[in-house]
């Protein structure tokens, strides 16, 4: 059972956190791709991510499954959101 007795110090940290760590993610991913992405574009992926994030690691599951749940998440925004197709970008990709 979740304790719900939290302080908003407890939600807002992890909030800040996950924004960055999200932004990072988006540009680095979509570099390893080589897709450009806009500056605008990783911050409204991270202000939807983040919040996702949160919620994924406060569940009580299998630690692993935090991963493949939220990248699942952020791959259902992007093509949601920007009608980018995952399928797609591996044609992008170039080999070293």
């Amino acid at each position: 059972m979740m304790n719900l007795d939290i302080g908003i110090s407890e939600i807002l940290i992890p909030l800040f956190i996950g924004l960055f760590e999200i932004f990072a993610m988006t540009q680095v991913g979509f570099k390893l791709i080589n897709v450009d992405i806009s500056k605008k574009r990783a911050v409204i992926i991270a202000l939807i991510g983040a919040p996702i994030l949160v919620l994924v690691r406060s569940l009580d599951i299998f630690h692993a499954l935090h991963s493949l749940i939220f990248v699942i998440a952020i791959t259902l925004i992007t093509y949601l959101i920007f009608n980018f197709k995952p399928y797609v970008s591996f044609d992008r990709v170039k080999p070293l």
